[in-house]
Order: structure tokens, then sequence, then C-alpha cells
């Protein structure tokens, strides 16, 4: 069995690895990065997020041979730093683990990271992080919700270039875990405060806790800071979507991308401003804006007012992907809030549910495609999609949407070359009734 695929599996408490031996040595790749058979460093594997491990150790003819060589017991959170602990974490982790030179990583619910030996199962390192929530709410436009803590973490990434680990922190922050030492290497912070149009609380222990995006070549982490609204009215707005740009040595920000009109501003043209480079599923926006401009208008507002206070765009839930070749990221955004109500934001409510690449290099939105506008019905296309080289497309980004269509753009332009309804092959296999 060549094909390793990983799934997001709830790990409560254990971790259990199944080995015959020693992973082969990896194979030679140009593209992506970290794409061999020994390390597992991105939630999805490598850089382009394929779910595809090299290794041909582990195959059909040996497959029913594996055994348990270790088990690890993951701890409770009875003694988690106190700020974690007034956030009522969850336990154990449902976050997949990472793996880079032979240390397996899991990081908990709680906010500790372990690296334990991946020969002997033994535990080489933890390491807790810590919050003053006090103040961090006096400094910073946060407001701490413990309700999704423990259920979204949704991943860490091994860094092969700086040697650590990344992490989300709980205090519009990220931050570095060195590989070997369990100590941290570096910390960004402050990336919430004075953010252009913005005038709401960032929602932090939410949503936030998500992949941390590394351009080596541009030396560029990237980062988002996301609404969480869902169904949820909240009386004081919604923190603005923002994809954020941070120089990996001076940790300045170096660019932001917006997927939220500015608070408080008339904004008639939001829906217009990028309309050249965007589609509707299959149709130009372009297209849109010629027959039908007015459908375009006031996107999330009524006319002649500024975007609903009830409108948001939640988080982005899966891995970020990067083409270092090209400089450009992929990376697809929650569904947009209220959901269960749209009549407060009458347009097709952009950029929520919205897949989107970016020039990691200038911070320049290249395209970006909805496939359901408005969305009321959370169907966000989200979770991240993968990138590949086809022999006949050429680069293509590649995402399976929740109504059952398989959409693949090309990665340049975003130009949708197939839309493949794969119900009938889900419920033929007995994956959806």
């Amino acid at each position: 069995m060549n094909r390793k695929y990983m799934y997001n599996f709830k790990l409560l408490t254990t971790l259990a690895i199944l080995s015959l031996s020693t992973i082969l040595p990896a194979l030679a790749f140009a593209a992506p990065l970290n794409n061999n058979g020994a390390d597992w460093t991105y939630v999805n594997g490598n850089s382009w997020a394929g779910n595809y491990s090299p290794q041909t150790q582990i195959n059909a003819d040996n497959v029913d041979a594996l055994e348990v060589k270790w088990i690890f017991p993951v701890a409770d959170n009875a003694n988690v730093p106190a700020g974690i602990q007034l956030l009522d974490p969850g336990q154990g982790s449902n976050t997949p683990p990472v793996v880079m030179d032979g240390k397996v990583i899991i990081q908990t619910n709680y906010q500790r990271l372990i690296a334990v030996d991946g020969v002997t199962g033994a535990e080489l390192w933890s390491h807790d992080y810590t919050v003053n929530l006090t103040e961090a709410e006096e400094r910073l436009p946060v407001a701490y919700n413990s309700f999704f803590l423990g259920q979204h973490i949704h991943g860490i990434r091994a860094w092969e270039a700086g040697n650590a680990i990344i992490v989300s922190g709980l205090a519009c922050d990220f931050y570095g875990v060195d590989i070997d030492s369990g100590e941290e290497s570096f910390h960004v912070n402050d990336l919430c405060v004075d953010v252009p149009g913005n005038l709401y609380d960032y929602q932090q222990g939410s949503v936030a806790v998500t992949n941390i995006g590394t351009y080596d070549k541009g030396n560029m982490f990237v980062t988002i800071l996301p609404g969480r609204m869902h169904g949820t009215i909240m009386e004081q707005g919604d923190f603005r979507h923002t994809t954020i740009g941070v120089d990996m040595s001076s940790h300045n920000i170096v660019w932001r991308v917006f997927s939220f009109p500015p608070h408080g501003v008339l904004t008639k043209d939001w829906a217009l401003q990028e309309c050249d480079v965007g589609w509707f599923r299959d149709i130009p926006c372009s297209t849109v804006a010629a027959q039908a401009p007015e459908n375009l208008e006031w996107d999330w507002a009524r006319p002649n007012e500024p975007p609903s206070i009830y409108g948001g765009v939640t988080a982005n839930w899966g891995m970020i992907v990067i083409d270092e070749d090209t400089g450009y990221i992929y990376t697809n955004t929650g569904n947009q809030g209220p959901y269960i109500y749209i009549g407060e934001t009458p347009g097709p409510r952009l950029y929520g549910s919205t897949i989107m690449a970016i020039d990691a290099d200038n911070g320049q939105r290249m395209w970006w495609s909805q496939p359901m506008p408005r969305d009321p019905y959370d169907y966000d296309c989200n979770w991240g999609g993968f990138l590949a080289d086809h022999a006949s497309l050429g680069k293509v980004y590649v995402k399976g949407c929740k109504e059952g269509l398989l959409h693949i753009w090309d990665a340049a332009d975003g130009t949708p070359l197939n839309i493949i309804d794969v119900v009938t092959e889900q419920v033929a296999r007995g994956q959806i009734g």
C-alpha cells in the first residue's frame, strides 16, 4: 500500500505507532517540500498537502503483519498553567501528530507540546504554553471564549529550516519550539493590534488555533486571524478576517489580505474590487458584474449602510498550502455569518466560503473562487485542498466540497478546469447515505 492517508482523528488518551522497522530512505522529489518517507512535517504530509508518503516498506503484502510497537499515555489537563486552566481546556489531543528526525510531536488540547521518541515511545521533552489572560485582554483587542478551545486545535507545523515546531498561541500570537530541546526559540506577538478597518475583538481561545504557513524562499510566515460567527448573532460584532504575511527575521507584518470589508465604512463596491480575478463556481465574477452589477453591490450591507454588525467570516480550518516555486499560498475560508439569517448580508458575502491564491511576495490576492455564493447552509468548501502537478493540466489546486463536488482549478489563475459530481460514487462506496 504505497499511499498513506492522514485523517483528522481524535486521540483521547493514547498514541499508538504501528511499525515494522525503520522507514526506508527518502525518495528524491523536486517538489513539494518534505515529501519523504521518514517525516510527516505538515498536517497533510508535505507542503502541497498531498496526504501522500512515498514509503514502500508497508504495503499490501505485509500490512496484515502490523503490530503495536509502543503506546504513549497522554496525561490529563490537571497540571496545565493557570491561564490555560481558566479556559477550561479539553482533554487528550485531536491534532494529527507530526514527525521530524525520528521525533513524534503531539499537541494536546490544553496547549502542551510533547516530543516522543519514534523508536522507543519514550517522552523526550514537553513544553507548556503560558498566557496571562488579564494582561492580554487589557493590552489587546481580544476576548476569551472557552467553548471551542478543546475541540478546535487544527494542526501544528514541523518547520525543517528553523528546526522548530510552530504553534498558534492564544494572544494573537504564534511561536516556535526547538525540535531538539523543547525550548521556545521565537515568538511572534500582537498580530491583532491596529488591524486597519477592524472595530471588534478577536475571539481567542476559539477557532483561531490553526496552522501556520512557511514560505522559506520569501522569508515569510503566513497566518490567519479569523472571525468566529457561525450561526450565532453576536451583538459586539466579529473580528475582520485577515490573512497576514510576517517577516521571519524581524517578525514585522509585511502585508495583510482581508476577507471582510472594513467595519463602519460605506463600501458599495467590496465585491467588485477584485472581481476580475474571481469566479462563482464556474461563472466569472466579471460576467456577473457586466450582466447584473446590482447583485454585487453592498455585499455585506443594506444599501447605504456600513457592513452588518452580524456579518463575519470564520476560520480557515485546514492547512495553508504554499508553493515555493511560485510563491503562491492557497487557503480556504470558513462559512459566512450568520448563515441562518442572511437577510442582514444581501450579497455573495465575499470572501467567506472562498478558495483563494495569494502571492506571498507582495500580499496580492491572485484569484478566488466561491463555489457556494452566499452559503446559507454552512456549505463552506473548507479544511484545505491540495496542489498537484498534472501531466496534461499542469499545476492544479484540487478540493472536494460539502455538496459533493470535486473542483479542479488552474493553480496560476483559478480557471475552473473541471467540476466532478462525486455523490453517486460516495453512495456506491457507502461513504454517505
